[in-house]
């Protein structure tokens, strides 16, 4: 889109005004001005949202929010499962989501299609919630707390919500 405005503005250019004119250098000057400005902004969080601090094992504020050792990091987002497994690439838990869905059990793929299908819905995530242990976490990308009953939920960094078995459910 820059690359196609610039040709238009140089046929302008070339149209009104002469090759060597300060008029000239001045539009190109205020145009890439104007550019810049509009590229680098930050509006709606364009750029900062992206910024996110994943679950570190490393971290002792972290620890308690990611699965314990043999449990299962349970998530419908390939973005989350890639950020995190890329910040503990030797976290002592398994995925239910992981690299692909394809490589998912096959219960766990009916469920997570199931969550697809649904749009996200509270709901469809019972399934996996009724098979988690107190090794279990899940983990989900969401503006605000989920609303899924039987977990208790954390937000370990901006908008990335942990959510273990409460208490009492706890086997």
């Amino acid at each position: 889109l820059a690359f196609w405005c610039a040709l238009e503005i140089q046929t302008v250019l070339e149209y009104y005004t002469e090759k060597h004119s300060w008029r000239r250098l001045i539009f190109a000057g205020m145009f890439c001005l104007v550019l810049l400005l509009s590229v680098s902004h930050d509006g709606n969080s364009r750029w900062s949202r992206e910024v996110s601090l994943w679950p570190n094992i490393e971290k002792q504020d972290d620890r308690p929010w990611l699965p314990d050792a043999g449990g299962i990091l349970y998530n419908d987002s390939m973005v989350l499962f890639y950020n995190v497994f890329f910040h503990n690439p030797h976290g002592p838990w398994r995925y239910a989501l992981g690299f692909e869905p394809i490589w998912m059990t096959a219960d766990n793929l009916k469920i997570y299609r199931n969550i697809q299908l649904t749009r996200f819905k509270n709901e469809s995530y019972f399934p996996w919630v009724k098979i988690m242990t107190r090794k279990d976490r899940m983990m989900l990308i969401r503006q605000a707390k989920p609303q899924i009953e039987g977990l208790e939920w954390h937000e370990v960094k901006p908008t990335v919500w942990s959510g273990r078995l409460k208490q009492k459910e706890q086997q």
